[in-house]
């Protein structure tokens, strides 16, 4: 089923532009923004409520599945939990924020068997009562976005900071980020949670 094109909608600060691709990426990056901001739940209500007045049909699952997940697992990849149902952590009640972690560690332990007790936060979304939650999980150790490498000596296991490698990272800018100076360009960037 094909959506109805329109030029501008309404969003909680206004009403925005959609025409071109430009304004498109502008109205994403503005409503994404708007929506870490609001707690998990009122987040994914007033998404399902825009995608319904936008007859918009929500795009199939990109994640991968327990086959792929596995195969990774056999091929000697290390996998690590990153929530249920992707809430921001820090969005969420600490012990909704366990649960989900704990939840998370047990769906891989029983697809996967034995899995290392490390964490990602979706979206770099934490706080100190998410930290507690996840040692109390028997959390070892979680990586923010918060770009950078880490100094094992100082570093605080459960808000380490990470490496984004994506499509479009050259191996030249992979290797560039591993390098032992770089660790000076942490100041640039606290250690905080991104949202």
């Amino acid at each position: 089923r094909t959506t109805p094109r329109r030029d501008v909608v309404s969003v909680p600060f206004g009403e925005v532009s959609v025409k071109t691709a430009v304004d498109r990426h502008q109205t994403l990056t503005r409503v994404r923004d708007y929506l870490k901001s609001l707690p998990h739940q009122q987040a994914m209500d007033w998404l399902e409520q825009f995608c319904h007045d936008l007859a918009a049909q929500p795009p199939e699952h990109s994640v991968l599945g327990w086959d792929a997940l596995r195969q990774l697992a056999r091929e000697g990849v290390t996998m690590g939990a990153h929530t249920q149902t992707h809430p921001l952590m820090n969005r969420v009640t600490p012990a909704e924020a366990k649960a989900e972690a704990v939840q998370s560690v047990n769906d891989l332990k029983r697809e996967l068997g034995d899995v290392a007790p490390i964490f990602a936060y979706p979206s770099g979304g934490f706080n100190e009562d998410v930290v507690k939650g996840l040692q109390e999980a028997g959390i070892k150790c979680a990586f923010t976005t918060v770009r950078g490498i880490n100094d094992l000596r100082h570093a605080d296991a459960l808000r380490l900071r990470r490496i984004n490698v994506g499509p479009g990272t050259t191996l030249n800018a992979m290797r560039a980020q591993l390098l032992p100076w770089s660790v000076h360009l942490n100041r640039l960037q606290p250690l905080t949670s991104s949202v």
